[in-house]
């Protein structure tokens, strides 16, 4: 008996399955994973690992200017395991704890060890967010977590045993944009979800559309009542004959076979009795798949705020205005908005070391980050040259020395230098506007 199968694709319906889409790819048990696919997406991955790489930055302890001396020692000590950190470095550290800018949140479960008399790091492991049955609170403050374990194809096994639970104490939650609705903090690729989900499918679309062009539909002409013996009587030859047709053309169709067997029946007319051809692909009545495509790039790079990616990718974008000190100062600002909070929650691993190195958190270190931009010789020669004008800082030796340690430059015993260069400049002012 003849089996007629018929396969379908399906697209996203644009018009309305996006936003319903969105409510069920971004609950909370399924969020995780919808962020996931979307870094498959070229334009959201190359966006996130230019942020993650500008903020992967070294940051170390800078005392209190009122500790003590074991408080000094103490913190000295913490940045020295800070670069011994095993088996994750630093490096690997910092990039573990920026999957906030990815998934909203990073967690990291910190343990100690005793080292030259102090307590102070030993490891930070990330807890995959996937691993979490569920995350248990107090009025605000994480109790504990309570963990399964995570899903594994056999190919990675660790030889200690996971843990089912790990106390709220141990865990550095690192939070981006967490607020009461979102304690675990806002995923910067949430904003972009729509415009990325429209992307998707105007891709997906355009790939249907490529393969209907390419390949095209195809088209059997059969006798009348060879058709209607194929729909009422599937045993019949005549069935069998448009049954193995249809698996012909379907077998061309998709590019495995190159040729169909027909009969070469004709009517008395030298018609022929059956015929097999593609049926050549519409056209889209004007609407260009690609400008939107493009436009949901644009879109992508603005909700990500890294808007400085998209240097000329519209075609209207000049280099000057692409890499002007404008964009710069609020990518600037952003990124340094992700470092406090950073900051924030690491402090929480601070106290934890005081208080087991019997401290206070009267007088705890401050964080200190490397810089990231710093100013080129002339902008540094400039500008030291405009404050030695203004009058508004008093040459002085101290003044001398600092900048001196700025631009790394090799100590005059002579000395005043600088301070001479700074009130010459200065004096050269007065004299040229008493002279106007």
């Amino acid at each position: 008996m003849t089996n007629f199968n018929k396969q379908y694709s399906y697209p996203v319906e644009i018009h309305n399955s996006i936003q319903y889409q969105g409510k069920v790819d971004l609950r909370v048990d399924n969020q995780f994973q919808t962020y996931r696919s979307m870094l498959e997406d070229s334009v959201i991955a190359g966006s996130t690992s230019f942020i993650k790489s500008v903020l992967n930055r070294k940051f170390q302890l800078k005392p209190h200017g009122r500790s003590t001396q074991k408080e000094k020692d103490v913190v000295g000590a913490l940045n020295k395991s800070l670069e011994d950190l095993k088996p994750y470095s630093f490096n690997r550290f910092m990039n573990n704890v920026l999957s906030l800018i990815e998934y909203g949140t990073s967690l990291q479960e910190v343990t100690f060890e005793r080292k030259r008399g102090f307590q102070v790091f030993k490891s930070f492991s990330p807890i995959s967010l996937q691993s979490i049955n569920k995350f248990v609170y107090d009025r605000g403050e994480l109790k504990k977590l309570k963990l399964t374990p995570p899903n594994n194809d056999g190919l990675i096994q660790d030889v200690v045993k996971a843990p089912t639970e790990i106390a709220g104490a141990k865990v550095l939650v690192f939070s981006f944009q967490a607020d009461n609705d979102n304690p675990l903090g806002k995923s910067l690729l949430r904003g972009a979800y729509s415009t990325w989900k429209e992307k998707t499918t105007y891709r997906e679309l355009n790939l249907v559309g490529a393969s209907k062009s390419l390949s095209g539909v195809m088209k059997i002409e059969v006798p009348s009542d060879y058709l209607n013996s194929f729909f009422t009587d599937p045993a019949s030859d005549q069935a069998v004959l448009v049954d193995n047709l249809i698996k012909q053309a379907e077998l061309m169709g998709a590019g495995r076979s190159s040729f169909v067997a027909l009969p070469s029946d004709t009517t008395e007319a030298n018609a022929k009795l059956f015929n097999v051809e593609p049926i050549k692909g519409t056209d889209r009545g004007g609407f260009e798949i690609e400008d939107s495509i493009a436009r949901c790039n644009r879109e992508i790079f603005m909700s990500l705020q890294s808007a400085v990616l998209s240097l000329g990718q519209d075609g209207e974008s000049s280099g000057s205005y692409g890499l002007s000190s404008t964009k710069s100062v609020l990518l600037n600002t952003f990124l340094s908005s992700v470092q406090d909070t950073i900051a924030s929650e690491f402090m929480k691993g601070v106290r934890l070391a005081f208080e087991l190195n019997d401290l206070t958190d009267e007088r705890l270190p401050s964080i200190q980050w490397e810089e990231m931009q710093q100013p080129t010789f002339e902008e540094f020669v400039e500008g030291i040259k405009a404050v030695g004008m203004s009058g508004l800082v008093e040459p002085t030796g101290e003044l001398n020395q600092w900048i001196i340690e700025k631009i790394g430059a090799p100590v005059n015993t002579a000395g005043g230098e600088v301070s001479g260069l700074m009130n010459i400049a200065r004096q050269q002012t007065g004299e040229g506007a008493n002279s106007g």
